[in-house]
C-alpha cells in the first residue's frame, strides 16, 4: 500500500465540502425519496405476501 501525500483532488474536494458545509435537502427532494422508496417497497411486499400465501418454502441458504 503506497504511503505519501494525499492527492490534490482528494484534499480540494474535502476542503470545499467543509467550507460550504452540508446543505439541507428541499421538500421536493424529500418527497422524491419517499415516492421512490414506496415504489420499490410496495411491489416487494406484495410479492412476498403472494409467495407466503401460496405456500412457498423458505429458500435454502
Amino acid at each position: 500500500m503506497p504511503r505519501g501525500p494525499v492527492p490534490v483532488h482528494v484534499g480540494s474536494a474535502s476542503c470545499s465540502h467543509f467550507r460550504r458545509g452540508k446543505r439541507p435537502i428541499t421538500f421536493v427532494q424529500a418527497m422524491q425519496y419517499w415516492i421512490k422508496l414506496t415504489c420499490l417497497a410496495v411491489p416487494a411486499f406484495v410479492l412476498i405476501a403472494l409467495w407466503i400465501r401460496s405456500g412457498g418454502e423458505a429458500p435454502v441458504v
